[in-house]
């Protein structure tokens, strides 16, 4: 089951064909059957899904993402279902990066992330169920100037972007991550000296699909950014 790259190094990583040749010693015709035979060798420990197409021997010790969201976030995310029920928008609180910081994130801040066109309608409903807390899409000036406890700041939703598979409202780490490197407002309100720490933290701990990452990044023209970030942190 040993495979070699074109160096002679022993590879790390397999797609599926490769195996289910090195386990079976032959592919199925069928892509279904395929998929069958795969899931079979994740659920037994045999292999760990990496990324799309992408296993490696062996089980993981990488946990699936989940994030328990503050009461605000959800009252924010029911408000806007029920006012919009097929709006496309994420919640995503700065908080949830405190758990790899040094230093802990003193305002917590929601960033309510929307489709085009929508974002002045939504800004306006939540103005009046929060008045004062309500950003809309604003520049570094105007973030200081107003920033508070459990701000709320309305920005557009990029095309393309990552969901998740619980609630499409949650955020997930394929889209926050890139969001850090490519977002000027979310980028000022972390620390400079703690983007390392989210991270590596990140990457070591929780199963992410970089590709799909990468994807969302060229959307937001921070693909290079974050192959550095990959590269530097990743099983570091």
């Amino acid at each position: 089951r040993r495979n070699m790259d074109t160096k002679g190094n022993v590879k790390k990583t397999f797609n599926s064909r490769q195996i289910l040749k090195a386990f079976s010693g032959t592919v199925p015709s069928s892509s279904a059957e395929i998929y069958r035979q795969i899931n079979k060798l994740i659920k037994s420990g045999d292999i760990t899904r990496t990324d799309r197409n992408t296993y490696k021997l062996g089980a993981t010790d990488l946990k699936p993402y989940s994030f328990d969201y503050s009461e605000l976030a959800k009252a924010v995310a029911t408000m806007i279902e029920s006012n919009y029920t097929d709006v496309n928008f994420t919640v995503f609180e700065t908080r949830q990066f405190n758990e790899f910081m040094n230093l802990q994130i003193g305002k917590n801040t929601i960033m309510v992330s929307v489709e085009s066109g929508l974002e002045n309608y939504i800004f306006q409903d939540l103005s009046k169920a929060y008045p004062g807390k309500v950003l809309l899409k604003p520049d570094k000036e105007t973030l200081w100037t107003y920033l508070q406890e459990d701000s709320i700041i309305i920005v557009k939703l990029p095309t393309e972007a990552p969901v998740s598979q619980e609630k499409r409202w949650m955020t997930v780490p394929e889209k926050f991550l890139v969001d850090l490197s490519a977002d000027k407002i979310l980028r000022a309100l972390i620390a400079q000296s703690q983007l390392e720490y989210i991270y590596e933290g990140y990457l070591n701990h929780y199963q992410i699909d970089t590709k799909k990452m990468l994807r969302y990044a060229r959307r937001r023209t921070c693909e290079d950014t974050l192959k550095l970030q990959i590269k530097q942190y990743k099983e570091k």
